[in-house]
C-alpha cells in the first residue's frame, strides 16, 4: 500500500498480489471531528482517489469495528480491537490509511501452529499508514519559527502548538530540519528532536 495526500486529495495504491478488503481514509481534526471514507475492495495494481471535505463524524470506530465483525471477529473482539488503539488513531490529528491484510498475508507474517488443530481459525491483522500532509509540514516549519521569537508569551504558544502534533511531532521535526538552509532553524530542531527523545 502506497499513498500520498495533497491539497486535500488522498490517493492510494494497492502494489501487492493480494487484495486488500475495507481500505479506510481517515482525516482527524479534533476541533471538528473524522472526515473518512470506505473503500470495500481494492485489488492489486489498482489506485483509489478521494477528496476531504470535512465531514464530521466522531465514531468512525464503529464502522472499522463493523469491518473486523465482516472478516469474522466476534463484535466484543472487534471493538475491544478499535478501543485498544482509540487514542492514537482517532485521538491525534492527522490523515491516515487502515485496511486489513488477507489471510494469507497474516499467516505469512504470523505463522501459527496450534495443536490439536482448531474446528476454527479467525485473524485479522489491520495494517495502517499514516501521512505527513505539505499543509502540516509548513505548520511545523512556522512553528519552529515562532520558537525563535524574543517573546516569552509567543514561545509558549508555539510550544502548545507543536505538543498538539503529538507523535507526529517528531518527524516533522526531522523533515523540517533536512529540508531547511537556516544554521539556526535546523540547530532549534535538533534541540527539540533531543527534547523529545529525553521525554521518550
Amino acid at each position: 500500500m502506497t499513498a500520498t495526500v495533497s491539497g486535500g486529495r488522498l490517493t492510494i495504491r494497492n502494489g501487492g498480489r493480494d487484495t486488500l478488503s475495507h481500505v479506510f481514509a481517515v482525516d482527524v481534526r479534533r476541533e471538528w471531528g473524522v472526515d473518512w471514507h470506505l473503500w470495500e475492495r481494492v485489488g492489486p495494481g489498482e489506485t483509489r482517489e478521494f477528496e476531504f471535505r470535512g465531514r464530521k463524524e466522531r465514531n468512525v470506530g464503529r464502522f472499522i469495528a463493523a469491518a473486523l465483525v465482516k472478516s469474522g471477529l466476534y463484535e466484543r473482539e472487534a471493538q475491544a480491537m478499535v478501543k485498544t488503539w482509540e487514542s492514537s488513531w482517532f485521538g491525534e490529528d492527522g490523515v491516515r490509511v487502515f485496511y486489513l491484510l488477507p489471510p494469507s498475508m497474516t499467516d505469512e507474517l504470523l505463522p501459527l501452529q496450534i495443536t490439536p488443530k482448531p474446528a476454527e481459525l479467525v485473524r485479522v491483522i489491520v495494517g495502517r499508514t499514516e501521512l505527513l500532509t505539505p499543509e502540516r509540514e509548513a505548520e511545523v516549519a512556522a512553528i519552529v519559527a515562532e520558537l525563535g521569537s524574543d517573546s516569552a508569551e509567543d514561545r509558549d504558544a508555539a510550544s502548545k502548538k507543536l505538543a498538539r502534533h503529538g507523535r507526529f511531532a517528531e518527524p516533522l521535526l526531522k523533515r523540517a530540519m533536512r529540508q531547511s538552509a537556516d544554521a539556526e532553524v535546523r540547530a532549534r530542531c535538533e534541540e527539540l528532536l533531543k527534547r523529545i527523545r529525553r521525554v521518550e
